[in-house]
């Protein structure tokens, strides 16, 4: 199979599953979907974006080796929101290594108080959560950020209201 081909030809469900079914356990093809995420290629990297769920969702430990690069990736100017919120979803439900975790907690702190999509921020929250819970003293700064994202989104969002109160409860 032919990664790149196959996200440009075609965008859906069964296309990601066949996809990550091709990669398995395999780094060398894990690589090859690696190429198509960073690429420079708005459109391919945002379609790789997508995958990045399907792969995360059945084989977590094979993206791994890419945290650092998805922490640089997040520094590239114009980035698609796909791309920003395929990673910070990965680092959400997966989480991240322990060189970057001060890195990432600002970064998805900064998402939280600036102006990224609605999407972006609920997946931003549980990265920060992660960390929050390995340091509890971080929790009075991610309560107070949460709280004001509350006032600010809770009335037109159900997404960031339906998580930041978990959140908050469980903080």
């Amino acid at each position: 199979m032919n990664i790149r081909g196959t996200l440009l030809r075609d965008r859906s469900k069964a296309t990601c599953a066949r996809i990550v079914a091709y990669i398995g356990h395999d780094a060398d093809r894990c690589q090859e979907w690696a190429d198509c995420f960073f690429s420079d290629d708005i459109v391919l990297s945002q379609k790789a974006a997508w995958v990045l769920h399907f792969i995360t969702d059945e084989t977590p430990e094979i993206v791994k080796v890419y945290q650092e690069d998805f922490l640089e990736k997040l520094k590239e100017p114009d980035l698609h929101d796909a791309v920003v919120r395929a990673i910070c979803r990965h680092w959400g439900d997966y989480g991240y290594t322990e060189v970057i975790e001060g890195k990432v907690y600002d970064l998805c702190l900064n998402y939280l108080q600036d102006k990224s999509s609605i999407g972006i921020k609920a997946h931003a929250m549980y990265a920060c959560q992660r960390l929050v819970k390995k340091y509890p003293e971080l929790k009075q700064e991610f309560k107070l950020v949460l709280e004001e994202m509350l006032l600010k989104y809770g009335e037109e969002s159900p997404a960031i209201r339906s998580r930041s109160t978990k959140i908050l409860k469980r903080l």
